[in-house]
């Protein structure tokens, strides 16, 4: 049987967080620095506790509903925010995304735009300002994301990365949803090199 060897929870999946397929743009993710990643120490699981792959299994069920970033680089915010914090919480409390009307219930899903206005490393362009792994693990344990019905600007909007959220980040806010651990953000084992470069790629 094969080993599981991680258990990745971070999503950058093309198929759930889409960009406008007309453009070719840089990705929004920028490199941690070694200083922060430091501080995470993220160790790898022994042989014994990581158990077999099953034969087949369906995570896609698990995901929140398919979200279109649009020309936000907010990536990480959508893939840590939106996807990890989604996929642990209807873990933890058994909701689901939809309400009695299948309508998205914006009570069960974090805003990724909240994370990515206090973690995002400029002020100008929306399509140019990113962030990184490190100050989004920062801020999710630190002040957690809150739900779509707080803070949900339209991502196609250009300038919806400069809105300031109606809401300031709070340690104490027992709404929001917060990260006990960096731990499900870095893949045990893999060192992040600082000094990586992306391309610009186009989406289908």
């Amino acid at each position: 049987m094969k080993k599981i060897t991680l258990i990745l929870i971070v999503l950058l999946s093309l198929k759930t967080f889409g960009q406008d397929s007309s453009q070719v743009r840089s990705f929004g993710a920028s490199p941690t620095d070694v200083a922060t990643l430091s501080k995470f120490n993220v160790a790898i699981p022994s042989s014994g506790a990581i158990g077999t792959l099953p034969s087949t299994y369906r995570f896609d069920e698990e995901c929140p509903p398919i979200i279109n970033q649009c020309y936000i680089g907010s990536c990480v915010s959508e893939a840590t925010t939106y996807g990890l914090c989604g996929i642990l919480a209807k873990r933890q409390f058994g909701w689901n995304y939809y309400d009695g009307y299948n309508q998205q219930d914006l009570t069960h899903l974090y805003s990724p735009l909240f994370v990515h206005f206090y973690i995002k490393g400029c002020n100008y362009d929306c399509g140019k300002c990113g962030s990184n792994l490190g100050n989004a693990a920062n801020f999710l344990m630190n002040f957690g994301a809150i739900n779509l019905s707080m803070w949900n600007p339209n991502h196609c909007d250009r300038n919806a990365c400069n809105y300031q959220p109606n809401m300031q980040p709070n340690p104490n806010n027992p709404s929001a949803y917060r990260l006990t651990s960096a731990k499900p953000l870095f893949l045990p084992g893999v060192r992040y090199n600082p000094n990586y470069k992306t391309n610009a790629i186009r989406y289908y």
